[in-house]
């Protein structure tokens, strides 16, 4: 199996692939998708479509990372605000399912979820995301010992 890396580079016809494959997962599901159906929603010849993915794992992998990716991108445009719990607020509103791309997003990861208790390389995947998550978390709100001294003030 390949290695996906979250770091993935997307030109900008990779791109234009990889959010056609969202849009099917997010409107059908992962069985949907095939190079056939890609090709066609994206505007793409099939052989294009192979060239930058020439499996379906490819291209699920790639739909994932790029819906991981977008929503990054969204999170970081958020300016800071004047505190840091308004920071938050707004920027882990990028992340909920209120229309376009965001609830396209929002089924990738529900989807995703799913996949990943029948699919090892979609596990595998799917856990290194959730942990970059948690760590970036983490490291804004303060180290894992802040995090236990602040739990146990709420007790």
């Amino acid at each position: 199996m390949n290695d996906y890396s979250l770091d993935h580079q997307f030109s900008e016809s990779a791109a234009t692939i990889a959010d056609a494959t969202i849009r099917i997962i997010a409107s059908r599901g992962l069985d949907a998708v095939s190079v056939r159906e890609v090709a066609k929603e994206s505007g793409f010849a099939a052989g294009s479509v192979q060239y930058h993915a020439p499996n379906k794992d490819t291209l699920l992998a790639h739909a994932f990372i790029r819906s991981i990716q977008r929503q990054e991108r969204r999170v970081e445009a958020v300016p800071e605000k004047d505190s840091v719990l308004e920071t938050w607020v707004a920027r882990l509103a990028e992340l909920l399912p209120i229309g376009g791309v965001r609830s396209e997003d929002a089924a990738i990861w529900v989807t995703y979820g799913s996949a990943s208790a029948t699919r090892e390389w979609i596990t595998k995947l799917y856990t290194e995301v959730l942990e970059d998550f948690q760590n970036s978390v983490v490291a804004a709100l303060g180290n894992d010992e802040q995090l236990r001294w602040r739990d146990s003030l709420r007790r």
